[in-house]
């Protein structure tokens, strides 16, 4: 199977998914998530199942020559991983979504400042966003809205020894910021 014709026909109908997403189109969104499906099957012998079971599976490998470059918001249905920073929070934002029917997308966020105030207080969260007419970054701000609680929290100490970030966003440069501890003491981060 040509896996390089095969990769662009499954572009072109990730970028249509995208538009259609954006245009708040559902039905034609629906019909290039499908059409996109059927390239995968396809690769997969004609078959779905355990198309993205391991790295070498016909899925994972069309999504990761799709991915968005490191650094960049992805589309709609796109792999990619972006920092964000909203309401005081900066978040390593990572999508490893398909173009779906469902239209619903796991989206995991991860805390790059150890310190920071962030939604959780583990330095991560996973949520779930699905928004017609929104790309991936305002529907994740109006998630983060929601999810923050007077101005978020504090990481637990146990948590910020394990926070990794990959090279690329570690050499962001993020906002300083000072926040008051339960001491009164601030601390810079």
């Amino acid at each position: 199977m040509d896996y390089r014709l095969s990769t662009q026909e499954a572009r072109s109908h990730l970028a249509a998914y995208h538009h259609w997403l954006l245009k708040s189109r559902p039905a034609e969104a629906y019909a290039a998530a499908s059409k996109y499906q059927q390239i995968v099957e396809r690769l997969n012998g004609g078959t779905n199942q355990g198309s993205y079971v391991h790295a070498q599976s016909a899925g994972s490998q069309i999504r990761d020559k799709l991915s968005a470059p490191e650094g960049r918001m992805p589309m709609w249905g796109q792999k990619g991983s972006f920092i964000l920073q909203h309401q005081g929070i900066t978040a390593l934002v990572t999508s490893t979504n398909v173009p779906n029917q469902t239209c619903l997308f796991q989206i995991s966020l991860q805390a790059v400042q150890p310190y920071a105030l962030f939604i959780s207080n583990t330095g991560y969260s996973s949520i779930i966003v699905s928004r017609f007419g929104w790309n991936l970054r305002e529907a994740i701000c109006t998630e983060i809205d929601a999810l923050l609680t007077n101005q978020g929290c504090v990481i637990d100490e146990d948590y910020c020894d394990v926070i990794q970030v990959p090279a690329w966003a570690a050499e962001t440069n993020f906002e300083l910021r000072a926040y008051p501890e339960s001491t009164g003491q601030l601390r810079i981060v």
